[in-house]
């Protein structure tokens, strides 16, 4: 495993040196075309050029660092509420009270059914009927399945 972190290491290695390359020519590339822009002014409009730019430069600064007093912003943090879960009901709408979400009758109607179609599997004459079915309803198997398992956990 050793072997393949340090093959990993080392092409990480290889693209950030890349990219510093490419980051350096980036930046020579802008302060040469800067200096062609300056190279023509004298010595006192550069000096005036530097001030303005220091005396801009420190009031956005000034600025940012005054404005999270002065202005009102609205809060944009997250707001935490408590959770609150949907109460069962049946089909008038009124709320179930302790009753299990798969009762004991669905549950052992829907095991019969599954036993039925484990049988229908198993039967060289019922195996077309069961591929029918489970043709139809391609998920129907795994439906089940995540009902038992529900019915288990709801114990």
């Amino acid at each position: 495993m050793k072997l393949f972190k340090r093959k990993n290491k080392i092409a990480a290695e290889k693209s950030a040196s890349k990219l510093h390359g490419y980051i350096i020519k980036i930046q020579s590339a802008f302060a040469r075309m800067m200096d062609k822009k300056v190279n023509h002014l004298s010595v006192n409009k550069r000096k005036r050029l530097l001030y303005v730019f220091i005396i801009s430069l420190s009031a956005y600064f000034i600025f940012l660092v005054v404005s999270p007093f002065i202005l009102k912003r609205k809060s944009y943090s997250v707001q935490v509420d408590a959770i609150t879960f949907p109460k069962k009901s049946n089909e008038t709408g009124e709320p179930l009270h302790n009753e299990a979400f798969v009762s004991p009758e669905e549950y052992n109607h829907i095991h019969s059914f599954k036993l039925y179609l484990d049988s229908l599997s198993k039967d060289e004459n019922g195996k077309s009927i069961y591929d029918s079915i489970i043709a139809t309803h391609p998920k129907l198997m795994d439906s089940i399945q995540m009902i038992e398992e529900y019915y288990q956990l709801q114990k």
